[in-house]
C-alpha cells in the first residue's frame, strides 16, 4: 500500500477525521493550522486510514483491518510512538509487533476546570534576584538547551517560536531558569511545556509553577485553551495543583526490530508446539 501526502491547500478536508478522543487536539490544531507537519492517507476521495506524521511521532485514525504488517511499518517506522485509538489499534498492534511492542504510559488531564482566581491564590513573589518575563526574542536565544529543546523540533526556528507561540521564563538576573511554552505552533489549543534548569540551586523552588501560571493565565484570558498531557507522576501532581482534572492514563506504542521479549516469544513458541 502506497501513502498519499495530501497538498496543505486541501488539509482542511480532512480535518474531522481527527475529531476524536485519542487525538491531541492541540497537535491536530496546530498542524491544520499552520500546516507543519505532511498529512498522508491511502486514498484521497475515501481514505481507511489517515495520518499526521510528526517524525519522532504520529497520530493515526481509521480502520487497521485495512492494511497489513509492512503498511504499519510505513506508517510508523522502529521507534517512532504511535498515538492512536487504543480499542481499535492496540490488538493489531500486538499481533504484528508481538515481543517487540512497547507502551508509554502518560497521564491526559482535562483543562475545563482551570479558573483565574485559583491561580491567583497559587501565586507567590519571587525570590531577590529573580524575576518573571515573556519570552522575547533576545531571551529566546539565550535559552539553556534544557529550555529550547522543543523549539528546532517543532518550530525550526527561534523566530518561528516567537512568531507562533508564547512563553513566559523565570530568570536569575539576566539568566533563563525556567521556562513554560506551547510545546508546538499553536492557534486556540496549546499544549504545555515547562522545565526548570536540573540544579539544585533552581529545584523545588516553584520557578516552574510561576511560568505555569503565566502562561495559563494568558490562555484563559485569550480564549486559548492549555493542554497538559503528564509523562509522569510528578507532572500530574504539579498539573492538579494548577487547577486541571479528570486524570486519565492513555497510552502509545511503538516497535523496534529486536528485543528480548521478542526472542523469548518466539523461544516459548518453538518449544511449546514439540
Amino acid at each position: 500500500m502506497e501513502f498519499i501526502e495530501v497538498p496543505s491547500d486541501k488539509y482542511e478536508e480532512y480535518r474531522h477525521l481527527f475529531n476524536q478522543e485519542h487525538c491531541p487536539q492541540s497537535f491536530v490544531d496546530s498542524v491544520f493550522t499552520f500546516k507543519s507537519v505532511p498529512l498522508k492517507v491511502d486514498n484521497e476521495e475515501n481514505p481507511n486510514i489517515a495520518f499526521l506524521d510528526f517524525t519522532l511521532g504520529v497520530i493515526v485514525v481509521g480502520d487497521p483491518d485495512t492494511i497489513e504488517e509492512e503498511d504499519i511499518a510505513k506508517i510508523a517506522p522502529e521507534k517512532v510512538v504511535i498515538v492512536a485509538d487504543v480499542e481499535k489499534w492496540r490488538p493489531k498492534l500486538l499481533e504484528y509487533f508481538r515481543g517487540r511492542l512497547f507502551k508509554i504510559e502518560r497521564i491526559k488531564l482535562s483543562h475545563k476546570s482551570l479558573n483565574l482566581e485559583k491561580l491567583e491564590k497559587l501565586k507567590k513573589p519571587l525570590p531577590d534576584g529573580y524575576s518573571l518575563e515573556r519570552v522575547d526574542r533576545k531571551t529566546a536565544e539565550m535559552l539553556p538547551k534544557i529550555l529550547q529543546v522543543h523549539i528546532p523540533v517543532f518550530y525550526g526556528s527561534v523566530d518561528n517560536f516567537i512568531e507562533k507561540s508564547i512563553g513566559f521564563c523565570v530568570k536569575h538576573g539576566d539568566k533563563p531558569i525556567s521556562m513554560a511554552s506551547g510545546a508546538l505552533p499553536h492557534n486556540k489549543h496549546l499544549e504545555m511545556q515547562v522545565s526548570t534548569v536540573d540544579s539544585q540551586e533552581y529545584r523545588r523552588k516553584g520557578f516552574g509553577t510561576t511560568v505555569c501560571i503565566a502562561l495559563i493565565e494568558h490562555c484563559l484570558k485569550n480564549n486559548i485553551e492549555p493542554h497538559w498531557e503528564a509523562v509522569n507522576e510528578i507532572s500530574a501532581k504539579m498539573a492538579l495543583k494548577l487547577g486541571y482534572s479528570d486524570p486519565k492514563e492513555v497510552y502509545h506504542y511503538f516497535w523496534k526490530k529486536k528485543s528480548i521479549h521478542y526472542y523469548w516469544y518466539h523461544l516459548k513458541r518453538k518449544f511449546s508446539k514439540k
